[in-house]
């Protein structure tokens, strides 16, 4: 996780940034950290005028975007409590018949990860501020960026892409028509 102070005009003069990275053993840490951040910064440190991620930090970054600016408070409340209530049935299933095997031999993945998808079109809510995620077109390898005015279905789908474990998760093939 970093935070990163820009140069843009924002309401005190400062735009501050915070950059989620993704891993998905640094969910349930990151979350951490920002609550402890809202103890050890000022106040005006904590609000963020950008959130980016990738991978669970793009997960994380859309949780926090969902709340205005000077509401860390609930926002990092919110994170933690995704974290805390998260369970492996929300993020994948074994295929029903062959498990893993039938995922190895005759699908695009290990697990079905269709719960995944569902829980986050449960638990993601529009961005309302910038926000941007990225993930990578499967058939170009070139990175595509997804931004709060995208609409709401394709940033949960753009948001399941980019966390996406590749050879784990099947890859989300119906962003904007590619993978």
């Amino acid at each position: 996780m970093i935070v990163v102070s820009f140069s843009h005009a924002a309401d005190n003069g400062k735009c501050y940034g915070l950059v989620l990275q993704g891993g998905g053993d640094k969910a349930a840490y990151q979350a951490g950290v920002m609550s402890g951040l809202l103890t050890g910064l000022a106040a005006d440190l904590n609000q963020y005028d950008v959130i980016t991620g990738v991978g669970i930090g793009g997960i994380n970054g859309a949780i926090l975007a969902a709340h205005k600016k000077g509401d860390e408070k609930a926002a990092a409340t919110e994170l933690t409590n995704f974290w805390k209530t998260i369970k492996d049935a929300d993020v994948y299933q074994n295929w029903s018949w062959g498990g893993p095997v039938r995922g190895l031999l005759f699908k695009s993945s290990l697990y079905d990860s269709s719960p995944f998808r569902v829980f986050l079109s449960k638990n993601i809510k529009k961005p309302v501020r910038y926000y941007q995620v990225s993930a990578t077109d499967a058939s170009t390898g070139a990175m595509k960026v997804w931004d709060e005015t995208t609409d709401l279905q394709t940033l949960v789908k753009a948001i399941g892409a980019s966390a996406a474990y590749p050879g784990f998760f099947e890859p989300i093939s119906d962003i904007d028509d590619k993978t």
